[in-house]
């Protein structure tokens, strides 16, 4: 701590100590580390999600643009 410069790194890395010692407190084994994982494997499903997303967005978006050219313009 005391090779850290400036109060607000100081305050960060005991922000971040004081979280990792909770986070091994409640989790002995993993500890910070398995949070990490999880989070990581989150942020790859909700990727996956979005891509599949996006594939159908653009399968269904020529077929939505040929319908809006079939409807009859009504006043």
């Amino acid at each position: 701590m005391e090779r850290i410069n400036g109060r607000e790194h100081r305050d960060d890395a005991m922000a971040s100590i004081k979280y990792e010692a909770d986070a091994r407190a409640r989790d002995p084994v993993g500890g910070c580390c398995r949070i990490v994982l999880e989070l990581d494997q989150q942020l790859r499903e909700a990727e996956d999600e979005l891509k599949f997303v996006k594939q159908l967005l653009a399968f269904y978006k020529p077929v939505g643009m040929f319908e809006e050219e079939r409807k009859p313009d009504i006043k």
